[in-house]
């Protein structure tokens, strides 16, 4: 990676470490069984790994059209508050 300084980095190197995480983050369910997959309790009370996959998904892609909106133009106008998002992420992965 191609660092300058300790706050900047280039795009690519950006977006190097972003797919290096998703990476990581994917291997830790990545072999997970079914039955491991949405066995509760999970990693959190009252979710299964199923559930918190959907979630991070869901996440990711809304920042992806936000950030796909913002580049084009887009004026940037407050998401909504995070209980919302998240109460609407759920009802769109259930």
């Amino acid at each position: 990676m191609t660092v300058n300084d300790d706050t900047h980095m280039t795009p690519q190197d950006l977006l190097d470490r972003i797919h290096q995480g998703r990476q990581a983050l994917a291997a830790l369910w990545c072999g997970l069984t079914k039955e491991q997959m949405i066995r509760r309790p999970g990693p959190q009370e009252d979710w299964s790994v199923k559930d918190l996959v959907a979630h991070i998904t869901w996440w990711e892609s809304f920042i992806l059209e936000r950030v796909t909106d913002l580049v084009n133009g887009a004026k940037s106008e407050p998401a909504g508050h995070q209980d919302v998002l998240n109460a609407r992420a759920y009802e769109q992965q259930r």
